[in-house]
C-alpha cells in the first residue's frame, strides 16, 4: 500500500498532469484552482500527522513560482517536513507491526510464566505428599503444566532466531526497533527474555522426565536453544551500537519543538540522550537553521565542527558524543588550546586554527585531543555536562571535558565565544579501547567510528566477555535435570 507521503505526491502529480491537458497554462491553472486542489488533498493528507505545514508550504511555493519568485525558504521547509514525515511513517509502521505481533508474544510470555508459577505452587505439595494416589494426581497435574509451556518455549526460541525469508518477524529485531536501540532498555529486555527461556527449558526437562523420555541429546538440545537465543540478542545489541547514530538522529528529530526556547531545547535533548545513551558524554546545540548555514561563514551565528546535525522546520540540533572516561589530561590540553587560539581569532576560523596547531600534549597532537568545537557569535544555546575548570585553579584534577574561549565575531569585533569538547584520558592514552577489555574466549572488536569495543566470541562461548561456555551450561542443565529427577 502506498504511504501517505506517496499518495500526497501522486495527487499533486495528477493535478499537474490534468492541468497540462487544459488549454490554459499549467501553472496558471494550478494558481486558479489551488484551493480546490487543497480541498481534494485534505482527506488524504489528514492521514499525515504533519500535513498542515506540508500543504501550506507546497501551495505557497506553487503560487510563488507562478509569480516568478524563487521560494528557496519554502522549498527548504518542504524538504525538512518530508524528511520528518518519512521518519513518522517509519515509526508508525514499526508501532503497527509491534502492536500486531506483541499480542502473540504476550501469549507466549504469559503461558511460560503461568506454567512456572503453577509448577512452583504444586511442587512442594508433591514432595510432601505421602499418599501414593495423591502423588500420582499431583504428578499428572505437573505434567499437564509442563506440556502447556512446551510449545510456548519452542515459539519463543523461533521468534528470537528466525531468519528471512519468512512471514514471522524476528523478536530481537522488533525489540530493538521498539526501544529505538536504547541500550539500557535493550539490556533489560535481553535479561528478561533469557530468564523466560531458562524457565521454559527447565520445565521442558521436567516434562521429559515425567514422560520417561531420557537420552543424552536432550540436555544438549535444550542448551543449544538457550545459547542461540542469547547470541541473537547479543547480535542485535551489537548492531544497535554499530548503527546507533541513525536511531539517535530519529530520537532527536522527534524531540525538536520549534516553540521551545533554544537553550531549554538543548538542555532537554541532552538530558534525554544522557539517560538513553549513557555510555557517552554529550554536547547539544540548538539554533535557527537559516542563521547558521550562510555561504559567508563569518555571518554564521554558529560554527560547528565534529557535530552531527538534524533539522526540523526552522530549527536545527547539532550534537556530539564521546565515550565517558577520566579527564586528568584536560588541564594540559586547555593550556595548549589557549596558546593556539588567541581571542583575536575569528569565530568562523577557530576549528581550522585548532586543526592546524602544531602543539602537543605529551606525544599526542592537539588536533587529536578533542571531539567537537562550537564557536558562536552571540548566545551559545548549547548544553553539556562537566563544570568548566580553569587550569590555574585546578590542582585536584577535577572532571571536566569542556574548555571555553573567546573569539572575534568579525575583524576587530569582540564578543564571540567558542567551546571545545575534550576527549577522555582513556581515549587519549589508549587509542585502542580493546586494551582494557578482556575477552576470555573471543576477540575484541572496535566499533567503527566510536571508542566502543565489544567481544566477538568463539563458537560455543557467549556472554559480555565471552566468559560463559555452552558446555558448562549443558552441565548445569544436566545437574538441574538430576535434581528434578530426585524430587519427582
Amino acid at each position: 500500500m502506498a504511504s501517505p507521503a506517496l499518495l500526497f505526491l501522486l495527487l499533486v502529480s495528477s493535478s499537474l498532469l490534468l492541468s497540462i491537458k487544459s488549454k490554459s497554462s499549467p501553472l496558471k491553472f494550478i494558481g486558479n484552482h489551488i484551493d480546490d486542489i487543497k480541498t481534494e488533498l485534505t482527506p488524504y493528507v489528514n492521514m499525515i500527522p504533519i500535513w498542515g505545514p506540508l500543504t501550506v508550504a507546497l501551495s505557497d511555493t506553487i503560487l510563488a513560482v507562478i509569480r516568478g519568485e524563487r521560494p528557496n525558504v519554502l522549498l527548504d521547509t518542504i524538504k525538512a517536513e518530508f524528511e520528518s514525515l518519512n521518519l513518522k511513517i517509519d515509526d508508525y509502521h514499526s508501532k503497527e507491526v509491534w502492536d500486531i505481533w506483541a499480542s502473540t508474544y504476550q501469549n507466549v510470555e504469559e503461558t511460560i510464566d503461568l506454567a512456572w508459577k503453577r509448577y512452583e505452587t504444586f511442587l512442594p505439595f508433591f514432595i510432601n505428599e505421602e499418599n501414593q494416589d495423591q502423588r500420582e494426581k499431583l504428578k499428572k497435574e505437573i505434567l499437564s503444566i509442563c506440556e502447556n509451556s512446551q510449545s510456548a518455549t519452542d515459539k519463543l526460541h523461533r521468534y528470537l532466531t528466525v531468519q528471512e525469508p519468512t512471514l514471522t518477524e524476528n523478536l530481537a529485531d522488533l525489540l530493538a526497533k521498539r526501544v529505538k536501540c536504547h541500550e539500557k532498555d535493550l539490556i533489560d529486555y535481553k535479561l528478561f527474555i533469557l530468564k523466560l527461556m531458562y524457565k521454559g527449558i527447565t520445565l521442558n526437562l521436567l516434562c521429559y522426565h515425567l514422560k520417561g523420555i531420557v537420552y543424552q541429546g536432550l540436555v544438549a538440545q535444550e542448551a543449544d536453544r538457550v545459547y542461540e537465543s542469547a547470541q541473537a540478542m547479543f547480535q542485535i545489541h551489537k548492531d544497535c551500537i554499530v548503527n546507533g547514530l541513525k536511531d539517535i538522529k530519529r530520537d532527536v528529530i522527534d524531540l525538536i519543538n520549534d516553540k521551545t526556547k533554544h537553550q531549554q531545547l538543548a538542555d532537554e535533548i541532552r538530558s534525554f540522550l544522557m539517560k538513553n545513551y549513557d555510555r557517552y558524554d554529550w554536547m547539544v546545540v540548538a539554533y535557527t537553521t537559516k542563521g547558521s548555514e550562510r555561504a559567508l561563514k563569518t555571518m554564521n551565528r554558529h560554527n560547528l565542527h565534529g557535530f552531527t546535525s538534524v533539522t526540523k522546520g526552522k530549527v536545527s540540533i547539532s550534537f556530539a558524543r564521546q565515550v565517558k572516561g577520566y579527564h586528568n589530561q584536560a588541564d594540559d590540553i586547555k593550556k595548549e588550546i589557549k596558546k593556539c587560539v588567541p581571542p583575536s581569532v575569528l569565530c568562523s576560523k577557530v576549528a581550522k586554527t585548532l586543526g592546524k596547531c602544531t602543539e602537543k600534549v605529551g606525544n599526542i597532537a592537539l588536533s587529536d585531543t578533542y571531539t567537537a568545537v562550537h564557536a558562536f557569535l552571540f548566545k551559545g544555546h548549547d548544553s553539556y555536562d562537566g563544570t568548566e575548570v580553569e587550569f590555574e585553579s585546578s590542582s585536584s584534577h577535577e572532571t571536566s571535558y569542556i574548555h571555553t574561549g573567546e573569539c572575534e565575531r568579525s575583524p576587530k569585533v569582540k564578543g564571540g565565544k567558542f567551546v571545545v569538547m575534550i576527549k577522555s584520558d582513556n581515549e587519549l592514552l589508549k587509542q585502542n579501547p580493546c586494551i582494557d577489555l578482556n575477552c576470555v574466549h573471543g576477540q575484541c572488536v572496535r566499533v567503527v567510528g566510536t571508542f566502543v569495543a565489544l567481544c566477538e566470541c568463539e563458537e560455543s562461548y557467549y556472554g559480555q566477555y565471552c566468559e560463559k561456555s555452552l558446555d558448562d551450561y549443558k552441565d548445569e542443565l544436566e545437574e538441574t535435570r538430576l535434581k528434578l529427577t530426585e524430587r519427582i
